[in-house]
C-alpha cells in the first residue's frame, strides 16, 4: 500500500440530525512521516492536569509510613500504589499553606491551586464570601503557552454536591481571576457531546448547540461511518488497529452513557416523545463510582486526540455534600457534615479517604494504558496535581498538607516516584516544580506570603 500523510488534526466527518458531527483522531503513523517524525519519535506533548477533592483527609492512615521511592502506602494511599501507577505517583507531606488562614475551606483552596490567598468579598447573605485572587494553576498555563487545540482547557466534574453561596471559591476549582471561573461538566452526556459531536463549528465559529440526547439516540460513529470507511482504505495495519481500538473506546463511552440514563414523559405539550435523562442519582445520593469512570474515559480519548493539554476534574465539593454510600452503605450524612460530626478517629471518614484515592487511581490507571504519539502512554506526558482545601476536615487545618502529584511530567519528574516528608516548607513550592513539569518557564509562583522560588526538588529527576 502506498503511504499517505494525514494532518495531525484529521477528524472523520458527518452529521447528526443536521447538526455537522467531528471525531478527532489519536496519534497514527500516518500523521508523522519517516524519519526522526516518525511515529513513537516523536517531541513528547506535555499537559497539566488539576484534581480537587473537598474537606480534607485523616492523615494519619493516608500519610506513606515510609520515605523515599520505595514508599509503604499507608491505607489510604494504597489504591494509589496498584500495579502500574506507583512509580507515576509522588507523595508529599509535611508542607504548609503560607498565605494565611483567613476562612477555613476558603483559603487553602486558593493558595493549593493558584499559589495565592482569597479574595475575601462582602456577604451580607452568607456566612462567608470569596474568590480567586488571581488564575489557577490551569489558566495560569493556559495563558502562557496559548495552546492551539480545540479547548483551550477542559473542566470536568463527578459530585456535583457543591456549595453556591459563598463565592466561586468554593464553587469552581478553575479560575481566570476574580470572579471568573470556568464551570466544570457534570453530565457525562453532555461532556460526550462537547468532545465528540461538538467539535465541528458553525460558519460564525461558534460551536453549534448539540442535543445530548440527539446524539445518543444514535451512534457517533453512524454518522460519520463513510470517512471511517474511506480512512481505513488509505492507512496501514498498525494504523487501522490503533484506529479501531479509538473508535472502540468513543462507542464503548456512549453505550455506557446510555446504559446510565432512562427515558422520561414530558409536559404533554410536547407531545408523545421521550428523551433520555441522566440518572443514576437519587436525592440524596450520585453513582459517582459510574461518573468518575466515564470522565476519566472521556478525558482520555480528548487528550489522546490532542484535542486539550490542560485541565481539570472537580471530584467533591469543597464544604461539599457528597453521601458517599458507595464508599459504606452505613454513611448517611454528606460528606462535609461528616467531616465535623463524627466521633473518635472517624472510621466513617477514613473509608471516603480511600475511596476518593480509588477513584484517582482509575484516572491514572486509564492514562497508563492509553497510548500517546511518542510511543510513550499519556500519563508519561502528563503532571496531575491531587488535593483538597483543608488538611484536616474537623480541625480546617494548614499544615503537613496532604499533596499528590501524578505523572511522569515527560521525564521532568521522578520516576519511580518518592514519598517526600517536608520540614513545613511552603506548599506553592510543589506548584512550581508542577507548572515547570508542564512545560511553563516561569521563575515563581504565588502572591505575597504564597510566593515561591524555589521549587520542591525531591520530586524532579533533576
Amino acid at each position: 500500500m502506498k503511504s499517505i500523510k494525514l494532518s495531525r488534526r484529521t477528524v472523520l466527518r458527518g452529521a447528526l440530525g443536521g447538526v455537522p458531527i467531528a471525531i478527532a483522531l489519536p496519534g497514527l503513523e500516518a500523521m508523522f512521516g519517516s524519519g526522526r517524525q516518525a511515529f513513537g519519535q516523536t517531541a513528547p506533548i506535555r499537559r497539566l492536569g488539576l484534581w480537587f477533592w473537598g474537606n480534607g483527609i485523616k492523615m494519619a492512615q493516608w500519610r506513606p509510613t515510609t520515605v523515599g521511592p520505595d514508599w509503604t502506602p499507608a491505607p489510604g494511599t494504597a489504591p494509589l500504589a496498584a500495579a502500574g501507577i506507583k512509580e507515576y505517583v509522588n507523595i508529599v507531606t509535611g508542607v504548609d499553606v503560607k498565605s494565611g488562614n483567613l476562612r477555613g475551606h476558603h483559603s487553602a483552596l486558593g493558595a493549593l491551586f493558584s499559589g495565592s490567598e482569597i479574595l475575601p468579598q462582602d456577604h451580607p447573605d452568607s456566612n462567608y464570601r470569596s474568590t480567586f485572587k488571581q488564575a489557577s494553576l490551569d489558566q495560569q498555563l493556559a495563558k502562557e503557552l496559548a495552546p492551539t487545540t480545540r479547548f483551550r482547557s477542559l473542566e470536568l466534574g463527578v459530585s456535583n454536591k457543591v456549595v453556591s453561596g459563598e463565592g466561586t471559591t468554593l464553587q469552581y476549582l478553575s479560575h481566570n481571576g476574580p470572579d471568573s471561573p470556568n464551570p466544570p461538566e457534570y453530565d457525562a452526556a453532555k461532556a460526550f457531546d462537547r468532545v465528540f459531536a461538538g467539535i465541528a463549528t458553525t460558519p460564525g465559529g461558534a460551536p453549534p448547540v448539540v442535543d445530548a440526547s440527539l446524539a445518543l439516540r444514535k451512534s457517533v460513529l453512524d454518522a460519520v461511518k463513510m470517512d471511517i470507511t474511506r480512512l481505513q482504505g488509505r492507512i496501514g495495519a498498525a494504523d487501522k488497529q490503533r484506529l479501531d481500538q479509538h473508535l472502540t473506546n468513543v462507542q464503548s463511552i456512549q453505550q455506557r452513557i446510555m446504559q446510565s440514563m432512562t427515558t422520561v414523559t414530558p409536559p404533554a405539550s410536547c407531545g408523545t416523545q421521550t428523551r433520555p435523562k441522566a440518572v443514576g442519582d437519587t436525592r440524596a445520593m450520585e453513582n459517582v463510582v459510574l461518573r468518575n469512570q466515564l470522565m476519566s474515559d472521556l478525558l482520555a480519548v480528548t487528550l489522546a486526540c490532542d484535542l486539550t493539554r490542560i485541565f481539570s476534574v472537580q471530584f467533591s465539593g469543597s464544604v461539599g455534600y457528597t453521601v458517599f454510600s458507595q464508599a459504606d452503605p452505613a454513611i448517611t450524612s454528606g460528606h462535609h457534615d461528616l467531616t465535623h460530626n463524627e466521633g473518635g478517629d472517624q472510621p466513617q471518614c477514613q473509608k471516603t479517604d480511600i475511596f476518593t484515592m480509588q477513584q484517582l487511581a482509575y484516572l491514572l490507571t486509564k492514562l497508563k494504558s492509553t497510548p500517546d504519539s511518542d510511543g510513550k502512554t499519556l500519563l508519561d506526558n502528563v503532571v496531575i496535581l491531587a488535593s483538597t482545601d483543608v488538611a484536616d476536615g474537623k480541625s480546617h487545618s494548614y499544615t503537613d498538607y496532604p499533596i499528590v502529584v501524578a505523572g511522569g511530567g515527560s521525564g521532568y519528574l521522578k520516576n519511580p516516584g518518592v514519598h517526600y516528608k517536608g520540614a513545613k516548607e511552603n506548599t506553592s513550592n510543589v506548584l512550581l516544580t508542577v507548572m515547570r513539569a508542564a512545560g511553563s518557564q516561569i521563575a515563581s509562583v504565588g502572591l505575597d506570603k504564597g510566593l515561591s522560588s524555589t521549587p520542591c526538588t525531591a520530586i524532579q529527576t533533576a
